[in-house]
């Protein structure tokens, strides 16, 4: 799903911050949000979401899943990135 935005609501999203402008790049072409997505960890639940990224782990908000690092574990348990399925929410 793609929908069209302004740049006011495009700020309101991701913040004034100097990752806000990286991500705005990469996400935002001709002022249009794509969607993101949520990962769960199959071992203990806890949930990746790309819209919200980890910060605390140096991973900005907007990073794909596919972007994170392979060697990234789940904070909550330990479990790798393999043990991660897309969920709908």
């Amino acid at each position: 799903m793609i929908v069209d935005i302004d740049e006011a609501l495009a700020k309101s999203l991701f913040g004034h911050d100097d990752n806000a402008v990286g991500i705005e790049s990469r996400y935002f072409k001709g002022m249009k949000l794509v969607e993101f997505k949520t990962y769960m960890c199959l071992i203990c639940g806890w949930m990746y979401d790309e819209a919200e990224g980890l910060p605390e782990d140096g991973i900005p908000k907007g990073t794909r899943w596919q972007d994170v690092p392979l060697n990234w574990t789940c904070p909550e348990c330990g479990a790798r990135k393999d043990d991660f399925d897309m969920v709908a929410i």
